[in-house]
């Protein structure tokens, strides 16, 4: 990986290849990231002019581009500027006049929850947990460990 890849170079094609599939009916899209060592996850959706969430169909999804995405992702967060506060997940968000935004959180991975992102399970109130299919167990035991902390 190229850790000297100026940061501003890596964001620009990220925006460039999000708005490569940014669709036609969209006022926002937002590409998902969880990265950890042993493991990464993403998604791709957008708002539509009428204000809902949409997503590709299965197999209608440009993977080779979110791919693509992925990896700048991870030059990234391997990048010198983010050794002093590392991330494991971030939130990408194109608008439909091209404004690039992209924010970063570190959540350890034992709070972290497939399809939960930018958020702790320790973060979610027991209604929030259980919209995203956590067992009661688990939320309690981040809840406990949050109390302790």
């Amino acid at each position: 990986m190229n850790h000297t890849q100026d940061p501003q170079e890596i964001y620009e094609k990220i925006g460039q290849l999000i708005w490569s599939i940014f669709p036609d009916n969209g006022l926002e899209a937002y590409f998902y990231m969880q990265i950890y060592k042993t493991s990464t996850e993403k998604v791709y959706n957008w708002l539509t002019e009428n204000g809902d969430k949409a997503r590709y169909g299965f197999g209608d999804a440009p993977y080779n581009v979110y791919d693509k995405i992925e990896e700048q992702l991870k030059v990234l967060q391997q990048h010198e500027i983010f050794k002093k506060e590392p991330w494991t997940h971030c939130k990408v968000t194109v608008t439909d006049e091209g404004k690039l935004t992209i924010n970063f959180a570190y959540i350890e991975n034992e709070n972290s929850w497939p399809g939960l992102y930018m958020r702790g399970v320790s973060e979610l109130t027991v209604e929030e947990a259980d919209e995203y299919g956590i067992p009661y167990e688990d939320w309690v035991k981040q809840q406990n460990k949050k109390a302790k902390a």
